[in-house]
């Protein structure tokens, strides 16, 4: 029952989440559970700014700030009053879409590590899971494997975002 009702709040989030623009009509309520929309887009995510340029550092490993509409519907369909931590982006074009990979640690409530380096993927339509432990923190976003040709947590961009936020992590 607690699930039901904290998908059914999950799902009102997103849905509130849509553009005063006019231009396209809010999602439905069975397209908000399928994919996290985004409101806004941007054409380039910018740079984390570095405190100090060093081997380790997020901006030399080709790190960037996530879009924040995608942060946002991520931390909108967080399960269990998980948070987000060392939140980083890469982005890449593959078969000439543009694609935001988007990785971060997940803390629990008490702030214990529930999971390490979880990655989603944003297309500009929405936010998929793309690994599998980020299926575990939101489950509710349907699992990119297979839906878009070329990507992968595993593949070079993915594992690119997953070492930002290992290089964020380490300089906290």
């Amino acid at each position: 029952m607690k699930k039901w009702i904290m998908g059914v709040a999950a799902v009102g989030l997103l849905a509130g989440c849509s553009s005063d623009n006019g231009s396209e009509p809010a999602p439905t309520t069975e397209e908000s559970v399928r994919a996290a929309p985004i409101t806004s887009t941007t054409t380039a995510p910018t740079t984390i700014p570095p405190a100090q340029a060093t081997p380790g550092d997020p901006v030399a490993a080709g790190c960037q700030q996530p879009d924040a509409s995608v942060v946002a519907a991520i931390e909108a369909a967080l399960t269990e009053g998980r948070t987000l931590q060392d939140v980083a982006a890469v982005t890449t074009d593959v078969n000439g879409i543009d694609y935001e990979y988007v990785s971060a640690n997940v803390f629990r409530a008490d702030g214990t590590r529930s999971v390490s380096a979880a990655v989603w993927l944003s297309p500009g339509v929405g936010v998929f899971n793309l690994s599998g432990n980020s299926r575990e923190v939101t489950p509710q976003f349907e699992f990119a494997r297979g839906m878009f040709d070329g990507v992968s947590a595993g593949d070079e961009t993915g594992e690119q975002v997953q070492e930002c936020v290992s290089v964020m992590a380490r300089g906290r």
